[in-house]
This record gives C-alpha cells, structure tokens and sequence, in this order.
C-alpha cells in the first residue's frame, strides 16, 4: 500500500492540472485559472499517475487562499490530503504568508483537525512564525 512520502509533488504543465478533479472539490474555475498563472499549484502523482492536486493564491502579501485540495477517489484516507495540505501551507510560508483561508465550508471537518478555525463563511488558519 502507498503511503504519502510515496507522493511526488510537481508544478503542472498547463494541459496536466487536473481541471475535473478540482472543480470536484468546489474550485472555482476563475480562482483556477489565477492560481495556474502565478505558478501556485501542484500535482501529486503516483507511479506517474494525478491522484491529487492543490491550488493556493495570495490575497495580501501575509494571506493566501487554499483554493482547492482534492485527492481521486480510490485514493482517499491514505493521508494523500493531510500530506497535500501540508505542502500546500509550506508553500504560502515560503512566499511569506501568515494566514491561509478557504472560502466556504466544504472541508470544514477536515481542515479544522489541522487548526483552521471559522471567520465568517470562510476557515482561516493563522501561522506562526518561527
């Protein structure tokens, strides 16, 4: 069975973005489509194939938006998400973010076991520095 570290993380060429997948875990298309052209997402394959994907987006130079984070079905609960989900924060602290929010309420359960708590409509995660 595979395991996260089994994962390799890749910037997509344009046609390798897993359009369906993410639109399937409630991206918009639009917040796509800025996410590919400032280079923020990322494509986790197996065996050289998709089986995930992330998008993020700065709102401010401290704050991004986890656009979207989805994993294929058949590969859920193998911890794929929680691995993306890091990469995903790693990233927005490498380009000097302090915040990360996801609009709306779609991952809620998943995302507060990682410390996102409600603002709103949206789920923000504060980062602390080290």
């Amino acid at each position: 069975m595979s395991r996260p570290r089994d994962l390799q993380l890749f910037r997509p060429y344009a046609d390798e973005l897993p359009w369906d997948l993410l639109a399937a875990a409630g991206a918009d298309e639009d917040a796509l489509a800025a996410v590919m052209d400032l280079d923020l997402a990322r494509v986790a394959k197996l065996e050289g194939r998709i089986v995930g994907a992330y998008g993020i987006r700065p709102l401010s130079s401290t704050c991004y938006e986890l656009v979207a984070l989805a994993i294929a079905d058949g590969y859920r609960h193998r911890g794929f998400g929680r691995w993306l989900l890091g990469h995903a924060i790693g990233l927005a602290e490498s380009r000097g973010g302090r915040e990360i929010v996801f609009r709306g309420q779609r991952s809620a359960g998943f995302l507060r076991r990682f410390g996102f708590e409600p603002a709103g409509d949206d789920l923000r995660l504060e980062l602390i520095p080290e």
